[in-house]
């Protein structure tokens, strides 16, 4: 069942959750006599009806959202967009002097991360004040990141079929996982697996 059936819906034969509109619902799942429950962001517009544009004139390198803020990697612009979702309007673009290759934010849109390649740096920007902070060089070309909620761990796919794992408070680069392949795509799921 779903708390809040204007947000998501849960099919009575199938058990199926459908997102209907933007908004937060609790959906409880019950078998025998066990009950499980399982709280849903839905952002966006679910049907897929497209409510604006924002034009980037620049390649886009990745998108993050958080909360009603999508962040955008320019990558012919060398520059970090800002996008706000309810009005669909680029808000702020920060220089960054290099190429972006993806971006990663915390849950909040507090801490932001940008990736850059050539130099291979990540930035920092405070998601509040919309300012680059700081920076921590790379060993070599990063392909992907994801952050996790709270921010406290940044993962960057790097182009040598490895994965270094920062500690964002400190900044530091804690380990380096070797991987056996290619990264297409880094995301983390509920819970903060990578």
């Amino acid at each position: 069942t779903s708390s809040n059936s204007a947000v998501a819906t849960v099919g009575a034969s199938s058990g199926v959750v459908t997102a209907v509109a933007s908004g937060t619902a609790t959906i409880t799942a019950t078998s025998g006599t066990g009950t499980a429950q399982q709280t849903v962001s839905v952002t966006g517009h679910p049907s897929t009806t497209v409510v604006g544009t924002v034009q980037m004139t620049s390649s886009i390198g990745g998108i993050v959202t958080a909360g009603n803020t999508a962040y955008v990697a320019r990558g012919t612009a060398s520059a970090l967009g800002i996008v706000d979702l309810p009005s669909a309007t680029l808000t702020s673009s920060i220089a960054l002097a290099a190429r972006p290759v993806d971006v990663a934010a915390n849950a909040a849109g507090t801490v932001i991360a940008v990736a850059t390649a050539g130099p291979n740096l990540v930035w920092f920007v405070n998601g509040t004040t919309a300012a680059k902070t700081d920076s921590l060089e790379l060993p070599t070309t990063p392909v992907r990141m994801a952050m996790t909620s709270d921010g406290s761990k940044l993962y960057v796919d790097l182009n040598n079929f490895s994965v270094e794992v920062i500690d964002v408070p400190t900044r530091t680069v804690k380990s380096t996982l070797p991987i056996g392949g290619t990264v297409m795509a880094m995301k983390m799921a509920l819970g903060d697996s990578l």
